[in-house]
């Protein structure tokens, strides 16, 4: 099967979104197929300086193009919309060239990308799939603007009715997008996917130490991530215990919440119990999560959080460590409280505190995180998620002819 990835986000080194899509690349070629990243437009993560000119290459066996003359946004505004058009349009000369394209999987909320590759997809005879991990941008941003709620609207009842399929990473989002499909289109509920052989190197040597290392990894966000309630669960537990450590990974400077962690973490003196990192590159970021004690996402009450599923849970299940979340959204489905994880209830700080204390000291919370290790291997495995998709576009295809 001859497989194209739209994706609006930058490839192959990225964020969450990024990483996610190059699992399935890479389980799609493990699986025999011909896959073919592309990248319409654009747009860096933060800390991550992409080389100029990296337009066409091979990552992991995945062979990917970046359509623009450098993928590294513009300082000027005019450049920028012109490559914002002119970008996607020059994707049709790569699947051109491929000749044959049974599936285009589209990754972008962009109402001119979905309009446009569905074109191209109608062009090509191929099937027409878009991959959700979150509700659409209307539903998440809301508006007061009369003209946004209008058009907002029209985006979310009608700009779904185009794809012959969507995937979703919730059974919240799998309901949500019943209505919005149209009569022939199907869903696949797809969860987290994981290459849990990245994480299968063993360095537990290195957690032998008297201080205990509390470790997150993300945008350092507190709508998102509740990066202000997990310092403020940390220095509870500080309270208590002298030998811990926390470690926070993700690029301070791009969060809108620096000054309120910096000024939380002084005001709660905890400047020699608290590590911001910064952006540190894949290979580092594998490996802090590995050489954890235990690894923290207290996930806040949010409309966002209620549909999404986290991409970092299964890396931080994969470790083999036990992890300390909140039992929000679809964590509770697949993650049950001294089972394979330790679970607070959301929007409770004090019982985040107590389950970091919990995972610290508990006898079983080793098997607890193997656990979890074992329900990441089984749950989101990278490997069977593909084959699942790959079922999915041939029961599609077979519809469609």
């Amino acid at each position: 099967m001859r497989i194209r990835i739209i994706i609006n986000e930058p490839y192959p080194f990225g964020m969450a979104s990024t990483v996610r899509i190059h699992s399935y690349a890479k389980s799609f070629k493990h699986l025999g197929n011909d896959v073919v990243v592309i990248v319409p437009k654009v747009k860096t993560s933060p800390g991550i300086n992409p080389p100029r000119n990296n337009r066409r290459g091979t990552f992991e066996g995945i062979d990917y193009y970046n359509v623009s003359v450098s993928n590294r946004r513009s300082r000027f505004l005019i450049k920028r919309v012109i490559g914002d058009i002119c970008g996607p349009l020059k994707c049709f000369r790569i699947l051109y060239r491929h000749k044959r394209n049974d599936v285009i999987l589209l990754v972008s909320n962009d109402l001119y990308h979905i309009l446009l590759f569905k074109v191209f997809a109608k062009f090509f005879n191929a099937l027409y799939i878009q991959e959700k991990s979150e509700l659409p941008p209307p539903e998440r941003k809301k508006t007061k603007s009369p003209v946004k709620k209008i058009t907002g609207n029209l985006y979310i009842r009608y700009a779904y009715k185009v794809f012959d399929g969507i995937v979703v990473i919730s059974h919240y989002l799998l309901n949500y997008f019943k209505n919005k499909i149209s009569k022939n289109a199907k869903l696949l509920l797809i969860p987290i996917i994981v290459d849990h052989t990245q994480f299968s190197i063993n360095n537990r040597q290195n957690k032998k130490g008297k201080v205990k290392k509390i470790v997150y990894a993300g945008s350092l966000c507190q709508d998102k991530d509740g990066i202000i309630d997990l310092i403020t669960a940390f220095k509870i537990l500080c309270d208590k215990r002298s030998d811990v450590r926390l470690i926070l990974i993700g690029n301070i400077d791009k969060s809108k919440n620096k000054t309120d962690m910096l000024n939380l973490v002084d005001n709660f003196g905890l400047a020699d119990k608290v590590k911001i990192t910064g952006f540190i590159p894949r290979n580092d970021l594998v490996k802090n999560l590995i050489e954890a004690d235990v690894l923290a996402l207290y996930k806040p009450k949010t409309l966002q959080n209620e549909y999404c599923f986290p991409t970092k849970i299964g890396e931080y299940l994969s470790t083999g460590n036990p992890v300390v979340t909140t039992d929000i959204g679809e964590i509770s489905y697949y993650l049950k409280d001294n089972y394979n994880a330790f679970l607070a209830r959301a929007g409770n700080i004090e019982s985040f505190a107590f389950k970091l204390c919990e995972a610290l000291d508990k006898k079983s919370s080793k098997m607890i995180g193997e656990q979890g290790k074992k329900t990441a291997e089984e749950e989101f495995n990278y490997i069977k998620a593909g084959e699942k998709l790959i079922a999915f576009f041939h029961q599609l295809l077979k519809y469609k002819k």
